[in-house]
């Protein structure tokens, strides 16, 4: 809560709203049946599947504020992990591994103007300030086609694009406004 108050996140019903939540390592201990019994090999044979839990045994996200990210059906298809101590940038961005799909506050499609962010907690900290029609990509690399399908379906007509000001956001940036451009959705950069 500390870091996510500095980061201007102090209303708990908007984190509720999003089912923000904390991997604190004790997953095992808390939740699942015990490593002996059958029942409890068999629970973290389907984690470790799924990624939750690495083959070692600890938690993918222990130390890492979690985001579930939904489908259509609000079903969670994925998780964005923010570790929230010290640690090296590369490290600090985690989602379950495989393909990105879902799709962060779907509810900002309703308008027809969209601002479009690098990641859930920047596109979070919109939401928290009164701005609502945001969503997020999967880093400057990571638009998907899942992404462009919903601005396409829901008729969106412009985009602000706020990803961060460094080489790979102003890059990204205009690449994704020129395919934007091509099913004439208007782009601005923020």
């Amino acid at each position: 809560m500390k870091y996510l108050s500095g980061r201007g996140f102090t209303d708990v019903d908007v984190l509720r709203k999003f089912g923000v939540g904390f991997a604190d390592g004790t997953l095992h201990e808390k939740f699942l049946p015990s490593w002996n019994a059958k029942a409890g090999r068999d629970a973290r044979r389907v984690l470790t599947e799924f990624g939750l839990f690495r083959k070692s045994g600890h938690e993918f996200f222990h130390g890492y504020i979690v985001f579930p990210i939904f489908d259509i059906e609000k079903k969670i298809t994925n998780l964005y992990g923010r570790y929230c101590g010290n640690i090296e940038l590369a490290k600090r961005h985690r989602y379950l591994p495989g393909p990105h799909s879902g799709i962060f506050n779907r509810e900002a499609f309703r308008e027809t103007s969209l601002i479009l962010c690098e990641s859930i907690i920047d596109a979070l900290t919109f939401y928290a300030n009164g701005i609502a029609n945001v969503t997020c990509s999967y880093g400057v690399e990571g638009f998907t086609e899942e992404l462009f399908s919903a601005i396409k379906e829901n008729g969106t007509k412009k985009v602000y694009i706020a990803y961060d000001n460094d080489p790979a956001g102003n890059g990204a940036a205009l690449k994704l406004s020129e395919k934007l451009d091509t099913i004439g959705v208007e782009c601005f950069r923020i």
